[in-house]
């Protein structure tokens, strides 16, 4: 039995020797023994699966977002703006630049890339949106183009009374933003991570709205599924979503969809909002931030959102960083990693991670710029994968906020197919 115990414990890999496995014998009988390994094959287990980076599931927070209709009226800066949401654990903001008559003017966050810049620095998403209307639809769709200049990572349009029973003017207008989305590619404004959406009515079948067209040209819809105007809507928000899903495929939707809350009258409770966004999905979102008309008392019922719901998944994770500047790569979640084969030894490249304790951010950064691509894996104390992403080749180093992890320990891993380096970390 001693010998058993004291190989066993190099098997698994821990520091014990059998000189203390003896020791641990003369005071535990037989069956604290077996007791006691199986505590350790428990254990044993967690440490495999963070070790192997291909097997488990992948479990992400969200893409939790927040709507924004003009700035001004909120009584905040963006920076302001961007703390705020920032703080609460806000994973994309939805910033509206222009509506569709191109009154540029009244949007000046279509040409301020620094605005973009504050949310992207805290780790918030910067999306595009606009109201859009027929007719003029080469015009609106230039919009688009300037968006993925200043480096916003998406855009949305928001189809609503103008386009009910219109198909000819729908299509128009899809087929002029699906072209300036394919030019903005070719001239490299973006990639094929850049995703258009389209938000229009939670009854699209009321308003007889064309989604099988929609459907041809965006990547997801967004339904405003708002349960406020809905008042039956208020007892079961899980129920709501099932509901608005099912005519959305009746329709002839086929891609995801993602719902739109709307917390403007203050008769959602935060209960029901949070049982609406677990119903929804990861990309949920709410329509809009306090001001203009919204009372500033919401931001408590904001404040009590479980903004770091996880979602577990097997299926990708879009990845829509679209920064590469300096050799510096702002990190937002990847695909799974590839089946890989596990590699046998560490990595020739050194690689830093700091700092360790760290707080709001992790920066990864090797001695050289790569010349093959790095994945990227942190887990928690349990095992449980946090984040995945991707250090490019060509980059140097990457940047990962962490604002809304809870604090403990944390094991970072760099790998690819040639081998690995591993850290651990501790959140304070």
């Amino acid at each position: 039995m001693q010998t058993f115990f004291a190989q066993y414990l190099h098997r698994i890999g821990l520091t014990f020797t059998a000189h203390i496995a003896l020791e641990l014998h003369s005071f535990m009988n037989r069956y604290q023994i077996i007791i006691f390994c199986c505590l350790l094959m428990q254990q044993s287990t967690v440490f495999a699966q963070i070790a192997d980076t291909t097997q488990h599931r992948v479990a992400t927070y969200n893409r939790f977002g927040a709507w924004i209709w003009k700035i001004d009226y909120t009584g905040m800066s963006h920076t302001q703006m961007a703390d705020k949401l920032a703080a609460l654990g806000v994973k994309r903001v939805y910033i509206k630049v222009s509506d569709g008559r191109l009154e540029l003017d009244k949007f000046p966050e279509l040409n301020q890339p620094q605005t973009v810049e504050i949310y992207k620095k805290r780790g918030i998403e910067p999306w595009a949106w606009s109201y859009n209307y027929p007719d003029n639809e080469a015009a609106q769709a230039t919009v688009l183009t300037r968006a993925a200049k200043m480096g916003y990572l998406g855009y949305v349009l928001d189809i609503e009374i103008e386009f009910d029973d219109q198909p000819a003017a729908l299509k128009k207008l899809f087929v002029a933003f699906d072209q300036a989305k394919k030019n903005a590619v070719k001239q490299g404004f973006i990639n094929d991570n850049f995703k258009l959406y389209c938000t229009t009515w939670g009854n699209p079948g009321v308003h007889r709205m064309s989604v099988g067209i929609i459907d041809k040209y965006v990547d997801a819809h967004m339904p405003q599924t708002y349960l406020e105007e809905w008042h039956t809507g208020l007892k079961d928000p899980a129920a709501v979503i099932r509901k608005v899903n099912a005519e959305y495929r009746r329709m002839g939707a086929v891609k995801p969809i993602h719902h739109i809350a709307s917390l403007q009258r203050g008769t959602l409770q935060p209960r029901q909002l949070n049982e609406f966004m677990v119903a929804s999905g990861a990309e949920t979102s709410i329509w809009r931030v306090p001001g203009h008309g919204i009372p500033t008392r919401f931001w408590e019922t904001w404040s009590k959102v479980n903004w770091n719901h996880r979602f577990e998944t097997n299926t990708n994770i879009e990845k829509v960083s679209n920064d590469t500047l300096r050799n510096i790569v702002v990190a937002t979640i990847a695909p799974p990693p590839p089946k890989l084969v596990q590699p046998a030894k560490p990595i020739l490249t050194e690689f830093m991670v700091f700092p360790n304790p760290f707080g709001n951010q992790i920066t990864i950064r090797c001695n050289r710029v790569v010349e093959k691509d790095f994945f990227i894996q942190i887990s928690d104390g349990l095992g449980q994968a946090v984040h995945f992403t991707k250090l490019a080749a060509g980059n140097q180093e990457i940047v990962i906020f962490t604002a809304q992890w809870q604090g403990g320990a944390y094991y970072l891993q760099i790998f690819n197919k040639e081998g690995f380096q591993r850290f651990q970390l501790l959140k304070l």
